[in-house]
């Protein structure tokens, strides 16, 4: 797959298929059978999520990119710190709706919080590439429209952002593209209209309706 300035890609496919590895290879923390890993433009013969962060990624985890030790307020300041003051920290954070959750750390917090708080800390960042596993997991309906709304942002400042996940509707919404992972590989289908009319996709994944999957034991 590939994540290109400005643009959403939404890597779907069932349990198992290999989009979270396809993330964890892309940052390091995964040895790849075969294949390599390209960043902005260069071979990277050992991926260094470090390394990579440093240069303008961003890696968000199914369990976020938070850490349980300090609270949000200053998660947000700390990465304020290192990348620069943001003139529009405040103005983040109230659009992701995250003033009153401020002076918690991460492990009270419901599922869409973390995520909105996440995307709070890559808003700061203004990273060049987001590679988020499971945006929508687990998240009340009151928290997609706010995570949908990150990530549209993040598009619009010219982030490459690449997201996983089986909630259809949610990504389809937010995502240009769309890349199935299958079968031991990945087939980009194109724009979500594009990837809902494809036979084999609408067949083997989304179902006859078109709706979600149906899970995989």
């Amino acid at each position: 797959f590939q994540a290109r300035r400005g643009t959403v890609t939404a890597l779907m496919g069932r349990n198992g298929a290999g989009k979270t590895t396809m993330l964890r290879i892309a940052v390091g923390l995964v040895r790849p059978d075969f294949g390599r890993v390209l960043f902005r433009g260069a071979y990277l013969a050992r991926p260094r999520l470090a390394a990579m962060a440093a240069q303008g990624l961003f890696y968000s985890a199914q369990a976020s990119a938070l850490t349980p030790l300090f609270t949000l307020r200053q998660q947000i300041e700390a990465v304020a710190r290192v990348y620069g003051p943001s003139s529009t920290q405040e103005e983040v954070v109230r659009s992701m709706r995250l003033a009153e959750v401020l002076d918690r750390t991460p492990s009270p917090l419901s599922g869409g919080e973390q995520q909105r708080a996440a995307l709070t800390l890559a808003l700061v960042r203004r990273p060049i590439c987001l590679l988020m596993d499971e945006p929508f997991a687990g998240v009340a309906p009151k928290d997609r429209p706010l995570i949908a709304e990150g990530l549209s942002e993040l598009r619009r400042i010219g982030c490459g952002v690449v997201v996983t996940g089986h909630d259809v509707e949610d990504l389809f919404a937010v995502a240009d593209e769309v890349v199935w992972v299958t079968a031991g590989t990945s087939h980009w289908l194109g724009s979500p209209s594009e990837a809902a009319a494809h036979h084999q996709f609408r067949r083997e994944y989304l179902g006859p309706r078109g709706g979600p999957p149906v899970a995989t034991p």
